[in-house]
């Protein structure tokens, strides 16, 4: 199905871009269609966000604080020189809309009325067991560490809402153990989601599925900027970090890989990049229009995925050389193990750098170098848990999965 009605439009030319789209390189041994720049975009995304979090472990700060309803510039000029890392955060609505792309475009959505109980099954062995793994082994830290004490019911309640994926609905569990882990819990709320948004897209078009599903997000971003502004506090951690508050964001890569697909023009052909690029810079500068910068970031993706799709762009020659595009790859495809491990190690290390050597490391910008030359090594960890452990589950999830369709 596409935007501009119930009927596919597919002309001669938009068949020969979906038939150039599935080629050999973008499908790999056994039919399933594989877009290798997705990587690259995922390696982009979590490169911004580590350098974000760099930001905040140095600086103890990651953004422009509030002058008003404007962002003040007056901040230590080493803070300055590191702007562009301050929207790092817009790496997770990169990441949210290509998580929508992936799934509509898993083999399970494929042909038919999806397997939900296979989809269920294939998302819980792909996703639970690392994440699972990081939440133990970074409990057990903060037990060793002295930052979080057993004899307490409140450390098991936070240990409980970690494993259960609810931490992102209470302030007091939202940044504990791990404060990256928010965004796995909102994406797996997503996905519980997304049969809704799969029924609502077949019995109403798209068009209305994208209405639906902006409404409580639109809202959200509405309310959260009024309050911030008139009554200076924001929203319930409820509220803001319930999935409702991105499930426009997340759904518009669904959408997108439906009319790909199908070999449907969709509205985003139509977006400029240039000026969504600007105007998504521009939103998290005032009060006013920051809720609506995740949205905007989005779109923005995208739009970026659209161009990509249809060969308007090319990710080697727009973009950066070739090898180091396949770089990013690289990173990407072990992103999510990087997203689960990278933030408490920055932490521990910066404070470790400061008891050691806190003459040399006295500066924010020092300590803030020295964080990313930790990648590296997160990086050499990263690709062992993916292989190690994320490849194995997803391939058993494949496996019974199969079995189970028989």
């Amino acid at each position: 199905m596409c935007f501009q009605g119930r009927r596919p439009i597919k002309t001669d030319e938009m068949r020969d871009e979906l038939t150039t789209a599935c080629s050999s390189q973008d499908t790999p041994v056994g039919g399933k269609v594989h877009l290798p720049f997705l990587d690259g975009i995922r390696g982009v995304s979590i490169l911004a966000v580590y350098f974000f979090h760099c930001l905040s472990s140095s600086f103890g700060f990651a953004e422009l604080p509030w002058d008003g309803v404007l962002r003040s510039f007056d901040v230590p000029t080493p803070f300055l020189l590191l702007l562009p890392f301050t929207y790092g955060w817009a790496g997770v609505a990169c990441f949210f809309v290509v998580s929508g792309f992936c799934i509509h475009l898993s083999g399970s959505t494929v042909g038919g009325k999806p397997s939900w109980s296979v989809f269920a099954l294939r998302r819980f062995l792909r996703l639970y067991p690392p994440y699972f793994v990081a939440v133990c082994f970074f409990f057990i830290v903060s037990v060793v560490v002295g930052t979080t004490q057993l004899h307490r019911i409140s450390s098991f309640v936070q240990l409980g809402a970690h494993l259960s994926m609810l931490h992102n609905f209470d302030q007091r569990t939202l940044f504990g153990i791990n404060p990256s882990f928010w965004s796995v819990a909102v994406e797996v709320q997503l996905y519980l989601l997304y049969p809704l948004v799969w029924y609502l897209s077949r019995r109403l078009g798209w068009r209305l599925t994208l209405v639906f599903v902006g409404i409580p997000e639109g809202l959200i971003a509405l309310a959260s900027s009024v309050s911030l502004n008139m009554l200076g506090a924001a929203l319930p951690c409820l509220v803001v970090n319930s999935p409702f508050a991105f499930w426009f964001s997340w759904t518009l890569g669904a959408y997108l890989c439906d009319c790909w697909r199908s070999g449907c023009r969709c509205w985003l052909s139509v977006v400029r990049a240039d000026v969504m690029f600007i105007v998504a810079l521009m939103l998290p500068l005032t009060k006013i229009t920051s809720p609506f910068a995740f949205v905007a970031f989005a779109v923005l993706t995208a739009v970026v995925i659209e161009r990509l799709l249809y060969r308007r762009w090319s990710c080697s020659g727009f973009f950066l050389p070739g090898k180091v595009w396949q770089g990013f790859s690289v990173l990407g495809a072990a992103s999510y193990s990087f997203y689960l491990f990278h933030q408490p190690p920055l932490g521990y290390f910066g404070r470790m750098l400061e008891g050691y050597c806190s003459d040399f490391f006295e500066t924010a910008m020092m300590r803030f170098w020295c964080s990313v030359m930790l990648f590296p090594l997160l990086l050499v960890f990263s690709v062992f848990s993916y292989r190690r452990l994320e490849q194995p589950f997803a391939r058993f999830g494949k496996s019974v999965g199969s079995k189970m369709r028989s």
